[in-house]
């Protein structure tokens, strides 16, 4: 329901603005992003039944480090290209 609730208002500022509703969409998925990479995983042992085991796998993944500029410049660039655009 949230999702829902966000994409009609992403709708809604499609209609007066478009390119401030690609800003907002990259800003959400941008927080998508970082908060599924930034998830703990489980404690070891706490399985259902599959026959795992062993270490669990280490915080976050190795793209960590350099994900979030990457995507910050992701979306830097791209409003310089919608700006770019709308000007001339």
């Amino acid at each position: 329901m949230r999702y829902y609730l966000f994409y009609k208002f992403v709708l809604v500022i499609s209609i007066m603005k478009r390119s401030f509703t690609i800003i907002i969409f990259l800003a959400f998925a941008l927080v998508n992003v970082s908060m599924l990479f930034a998830q703990n995983p489980p404690p070891p042992g706490l399985g259902d039944g599959d026959g795992g085991g062993g270490a669990p796998p280490p915080p976050g993944l190795p793209v960590d480090g350099y994900l979030l500029p990457v995507a910050l410049l992701a979306v830097v660039y791209g409003v310089y290209k919608l700006n770019k655009r709308s000007v001339a």
